[in-house]
């Protein structure tokens, strides 16, 4: 089944022209995210006119990406242990229809700019296991989305052996968010309460 195109709206512009340019650059403006575009090159010469029924073109097939997520918000602790912690935020607004996902990044404070950790997850509430007892950790988060795969653009690559994956569009990083690990003594402490609390008195 065939493409069904429809002209750019005024909006779009061509930078420098949209016809008559002598060099082999062009710039489109003012294109619609997520969607997907069909542009017509023809070379012209002086006798051009002259074979109005011999004149060929060169398609170029152009998928526009969705814009990315806002910042994600409200990020916070529900819970510290000695090995993991969990972590909440709000859900950012989307100007788009993508699916939205979370990259938590996080390393230890001291250890900046050796090594981190990144973990995904498409909810709003991660558990982070495997950390060090009374440590302090640094934690940012980002949205980032994927294209759903639309039947127009599966049409178009389908004389195509192969499609290639959809762009992944991330969005910035969250403020990063200190938070410390309980120590060993600190855990210890609080189950030998928790016992004496239920030992009777004699």
């Amino acid at each position: 089944m065939g493409l069904q195109c429809e002209p750019c709206g005024a909006s779009v512009g061509f930078m420098p022209q949209q016809s008559g340019v002598t060099e082999r650059t062009v710039t489109v403006v003012n294109l619609m995210a997520n969607s997907n575009y069909t542009f017509m090159v023809e070379a012209l010469n002086g006798v051009s006119e002259l074979l109005p029924n011999k004149r060929f073109y060169t398609q170029v097939n152009v998928s526009t990406s969705v814009p990315a997520p806002s910042l994600v918000s409200e990020l916070r602790a529900e819970k510290i242990e000695q090995r993991s912690l969990t972590l909440v935020w709000r859900e950012p607004s989307h100007p788009n229809s993508s699916r939205a996902e979370y990259e938590i990044k996080y390393y230890e404070k001291e250890q900046k700019d050796k090594s981190y950790s990144t973990v995904k997850t498409a909810a709003t509430r991660i558990s982070v296991n495997n950390l060090k007892p009374g440590t302090t950790y640094v934690f940012l988060i980002r949205p980032f989305s994927t294209p759903a795969p639309s039947s127009s653009l599966l049409s178009a690559s389908s004389s195509s052996s192969s499609s290639s994956p959809s762009p992944i569009d991330y969005g910035g990083y969250s403020a990063p968010l200190e938070l410390q690990t309980l120590g060993e003594c600190e855990y210890g402490h609080s189950s030998l309460l928790f016992l004496d609390y239920l030992i009777p008195t004699p």
